[in-house]
């Protein structure tokens, strides 16, 4: 595939690496670790969705339009998510906490093919880098997980101030690579975001879906993938 482009671009997370275990199950191990609170990693992921799509909707992108600081919205989360589970004197420092922990490469795994492909990618003189509905520390995390190398650029949604499914994000990394739509390629694991996302920008697109999908259906009209070996066959 690699060879049929001059660009490939890649989205972050649960593409390049996923959360360990589960956001609930790091947020609970740290409950325990810092305050010694005995949580469920269950009912804390399902909180945390409530509570992220809740914030993404009101302050979307991270709070930028907002004048809020990414840590001042990741507080807003962490606080939705712990309400009465955490005592409110303990819930700030707690959630400074966490957004350091999450800007190291501790919580985070990268998936086992990731190096090989992008070790063989960058050895076919493909331009790479990172689209990413992300905030700032996206840059860091790649450093600790030893990914950062591989890539001329990182557009987080944050820093550029456009999320994706926006064209605007994608045309930006073809201004900054100096290559034509019609070269570039972005791979992703969301179908709104990263497929139509990219496609509306003029790029090629494939669909990373790691699970056996019970939506094969929805999918059939979307080049597919199981891994990014794909890129290197």
């Amino acid at each position: 595939v690699a060879v049929m482009y001059r660009l490939i671009t890649l989205d972050a997370t649960n593409t390049l690496f996923r959360v360990r275990g589960s956001v609930g199950y790091q947020y609970a191990k740290s409950a325990m670790e810092q305050l010694g609170y005995q949580l469920s990693a269950a009912n804390i992921d399902k909180e945390f969705r409530k509570a992220y799509k809740m914030y993404w909707i009101k302050y979307p992108n991270f709070g930028a339009a907002h004048r809020i600081t990414s840590k001042q919205w990741w507080g807003k989360v962490v606080r939705k998510t712990f309400d009465g589970n955490i005592h409110s004197e303990e819930i700030e420092a707690f959630s400074v906490h966490l957004y350091n922990h999450f800007a190291t490469g501790d919580p985070w795994e990268v998936f086992p093919e990731v190096m090989h492909v992008l070790t063989q990618l960058k050895g076919e003189e493909v331009t790479l880098g990172v689209i990413s509905n992300f905030d700032e520390r996206l840059e860091q995390i790649l450093d600790s997980l030893k990914l950062r190398e591989f890539f001329s650029f990182i557009l987080t949604s944050r820093k550029v101030d456009v999320c994706k499914p926006s064209p605007e994000i994608f045309r930006l990394a073809l201004k900054m690579s100096g290559v034509h739509s019609k070269e570039a390629l972005h791979v992703g694991d969301n179908l709104e975001l990263d497929v139509l996302g990219a496609s509306s920008a003029g790029f090629s697109s494939l669909l990373l879906n790691r699970q056996d999908s019970s939506h094969k259906h929805v999918l059939e009209n979307f080049k597919v993938i199981p891994n990014l070996k794909a890129l290197i066959k």
